[in-house]
């Protein structure tokens, strides 16, 4: 090829390459398409699990993809997720356990569970989930078991777990609730945890058919109503809690089990016939009597911290497994013995303002274990009387020397010193501080 052919063939590439600067379509190198990431779920070390995501960091609201996998269930360990997503349900059409604790979700996807029939147990707790809407969990009919505790939940709307006629066990303490959900449709339902909120009333309606609740915890809220009177008949009641709110009255369902009221305001005490209840804690309250119950087996009353000024055990002849009894730190002066011997073994009288005692405690026949301590005693009825008293507590009393004699084979919980002596009294051989007539 000479000079001039040469310059020729160069202009005509050039000439072509500026009329069509891109290249054309079949002869320019086309780049394969981004491959979304997606996260497979390894086999998991913990045999509760079939796998388990770990170290898994999702931040922000833009999509998160997930491997196809057959497994039942499922658990996220060390992860960071912003929020629940509908592609998790998608890719384990067969889950029934998802765990997704700790992980820092702020909201759930909408539509999430539309493809979760099978799930049966949910635990989001320790998150920043804000609220349940009325459709959060429309396709999740098979849960059973959802766990929510220690959120940031301030609202649920009325009829978001409507939806979920197969929850048995409901846990939502510990977020920023100011009232329960309906939970008319939760027939199955046996027990529900929501204490630690902010719930000021519990609805007249809110359990009526609820039939088959075992167990109520609410403790720790700032309810003023909750009448019980509609958890009356259910056959399976064991255990209701309402410690540490602001109840006034309180009422005792018949088939329950164990009671705590603890630390309200309560002032007064109904219930209606004959009651099958075993431990009632009504400690901390306003009570200026002793509750009258109908009670064949209750075996533990807590009554301390009260304003109880009198006590009548011939109340306790309606108590005839009542083991334990606590009237500590109430106003008590008298004490009003029964004719014939309680059931109680262990009775705590102490931090009252007693400075007398019936001569005869034939009523305390059956006590192993007795509490006396700072009141103003000077005597009790003759310890002799008590033939199954192992263990007693006198100190701060001022038990008058000559008439206080313990009998061999009983033991003192507190044994007093030279320095807890009272002004004008001394220790005794028994190391019981007393003042000598």
């Amino acid at each position: 090829m000479n000079t001039f052919s040469f310059i020729i063939l160069c202009f005509s590439i050039l000439v072509a390459v500026l009329a069509n600067p891109q290249g054309s379509k079949e002869g320019k190198a086309t780049r394969p398409p981004t491959r979304r990431p997606e996260h497979r779920c390894p086999r998991a070390r913990n045999q509760d699990y079939d796998c388990q995501f770990v170290n898994v960091v999702h931040r922000g609201d833009h999509p998160i993809y997930f491997v196809h996998n057959p497994g039942k269930k499922i658990a996220f360990s060390k992860s960071q997720i912003s929020y629940l997503p509908k592609s998790f349900f998608d890719a384990f059409p067969e889950m029934e356990t998802a765990s997704l604790e700790n992980m820092k979700m702020h909201y759930i996807e909408n539509k999430a569970f539309e493809n979760a029939g099978k799930l049966q147990n949910l635990n989001v707790r320790k998150n920043y989930l804000r609220e349940f809407k009325k459709n959060t969990f429309e396709g999740a009919q098979s849960i059973k078991k959802l766990n929510a505790n220690d959120n940031e939940i301030a609202s649920i709307d009325p009829d978001a777990l409507n939806i979920l006629p197969n929850l048995r066990q409901l846990n939502i303490a510990e977020n920023k609730l100011e009232q329960l959900p309906k939970l008319s449709n939760n027939k199955e339902l046996l027990r529900v945890g929501a204490f630690t909120n902010q719930i000021n009333r519990i609805e007249n309606d809110q359990f009526i058919n609820n039939q088959k609740i075992q167990e109520i915890i609410l403790k720790d809220n700032q309810i003023t109503h909750f009448d019980l009177r509609q958890l009356n008949n259910k056959r399976d009641l064991a255990k209701v809690d309402v410690s540490y709110n602001r109840l006034t009255i309180l009422f005792i369902p018949n088939n329950i089990k164990v009671l705590s009221a603890k630390n309200n305001s309560i002032a007064s005490i109904t219930h209606q016939g004959q009651s099958n209840i075993e431990e009632l804690d009504l400690s901390n309250n306003a009570l200026v009597e002793v509750p009258q119950l109908t009670a064949n087996e209750l075996r533990m009353l807590d009554l301390s911290n009260n304003r109880i000024i009198k006590l009548d055990f011939k109340v306790f002849s309606q108590m005839p497994k009542l083991t334990h009894l606590n009237v500590s730190s109430n106003y008590l002066f008298e004490l009003k013995m029964n004719p014939k011997p309680i059931s109680i073994t262990e009775l705590d009288l102490s931090n009252n303002k007693l400075n007398s005692a019936p001569s005869d405690c034939k009523s305390l026949a059956n006590v192993r274990k007795l509490y006396l301590n700072n009141n103003d005693l000077v005597q009790f009825c003759g310890f002799d009387s008590l033939k199954k008293l192992k263990h007693i507590s006198l100190s701060g009393n001022n038990w008058d020397c000559l008439k206080i004699n313990l009998p061999s084979g009983v033991s003192l919980i507190d044994a007093d010193n030279p320095q807890t002596c009272k002004t004008g009294a001394s220790l005794n051989a028994q190391n019981i501080c007393c003042k000598r007539s």
